[in-house]
């Protein structure tokens, strides 16, 4: 048993993800080159919500036999970080656990990365990787593995994070039927789990908030389906997750991430019209020509976007930032996700 603190249990009802994980230990134990960073790093990206902590903890329970060291922290900030590396120094016996400057602990925990091998590091929640850099050691001795919601890490080598997607409609539907303890229903219910799993857009915190209501109210799939088609997001706040380790519900996920937009101009009414739109492959140039039609503050910002296309995708980038849209350069379009939607129009409806 590697040295050990990761913080959460497996779990039991993890589902798919085969392909990425599979993808994500190749990269890891590639050799390193000259275009990586000087330790082993990579990343999965997502939505909030998508299952990016549930996959790394997934990775570190199936792949434990392969490093003498399996180290966690939380990365939403510099302190969250100084936090997570003084209780990594205190985990190693290192005397810089007691430091009273946090920097000396952070450099004793370096230090012990870079001396010692078949270690993995994993830095969750790193929505802002610009902190990352003073915590990352300098020799490849190890693995890092990060977890965000942000999409670009060039900075750190990486031209293209492992990209989390929802999960496929089987691999939703078999979550929700394990889940449930229905892995037999009859013609009737499994119609409507598959139904239900298309409804919830197969986000997995979705799946798993909706499966603790089912489960604990012993409500049929039909019965949960019909509320939910009238009742959307109240319906789904109702019952938190109880599996995942998701720290918020659908509702409250993306709200820190839709307030950052707001300092973009545009940007947070782009994302309300987008809300309103079919939510697969928008077309950019539907934006783009349309710009005079909607409202001041985007007719605004998109005056030159004739002149001057890049402001269109100036305006997308904080969207895409957080994962609050998916952008498709091949197409020149972008998608947004169902419930994400429903909460950008429920936040729309508190304010008003």
């Amino acid at each position: 048993m590697p040295i050990w603190n990761v913080p959460f249990p497996r779990n039991p009802f993890f589902t798919g993800r085969e392909q990425l994980l599979q993808n994500l230990h190749d990269a890891l134990t590639h050799k390193w080159t000259a275009m990586r960073t000087p330790a082993q790093i990579q990343v999965i990206s997502g939505l909030g919500g998508i299952g990016k902590t549930q996959t790394a903890v997934e990775y570190c329970y199936r792949y434990q036999h392969k490093y003498q060291a399996v180290l966690w922290t939380r990365a939403e900030s510099e302190t969250t970080l100084q936090t997570g590396f003084t209780q990594l120094a205190t985990l190693l016996s290192l005397s810089e656990a007691e430091a009273q400057n946090p920097h000396e602990t952070v450099q004793a925990i370096k230090r012990w990365l870079e001396q010692t091998p078949d270690w993995l590091l994993v830095l969750d929640n790193a929505d802002e990787p610009d902190i990352l850099r003073p915590f990352l050691p300098s020799t490849a001795r190890g693995h890092v593995l990060i977890t965000s919601r942000a999409t670009v890490f060039d900075s750190f080598g990486l031209v293209t994070p492992l990209a989390l997607g929802v999960l496929s409609p089987e691999e939703a539907l078999t979550f929700l039927l394990t889940r449930t303890g229905r892995p037999h229903p009859d013609q009737a219910e499994h119609h409507a789990a598959e139904l239900l799993a298309e409804a919830l857009g197969y986000l997995p915190l979705a799946l798993e908030q909706s499966s603790a209501y089912i489960l604990a109210k012993h409500a049929p799939f039909q019965t949960y389906l019909t509320s939910y088609r009238s009742q959307r997001l109240a319906l789904l706040n109702k019952s938190r997750p109880k599996l995942g380790e998701y720290p918020a519900t659908v509702a409250t996920t993306w709200t820190l991430n839709i307030r950052e937009v707001e300092h973009t101009p545009g940007a947070l009414d782009l994302l309300r019209l987008s809300s309103f739109l079919s939510p697969d492959q928008i077309p950019l140039e539907l934006i783009g020509q349309g710009a005079t039609h909607l409202g001041n503050s985007l007719s605004e910002v998109l005056a030159s976007v004739e002149e001057d296309p890049l402001v269109l995708h100036e305006l997308l980038e904080p969207l895409a930032r957080y994962s609050l849209i998916q952008a498709d350069v091949d197409t020149q379009t972008y998608s947004i996700h169902r419930l994400v939607q429903e909460v950008v129009k429920d936040n729309m409806d508190a304010a008003t």
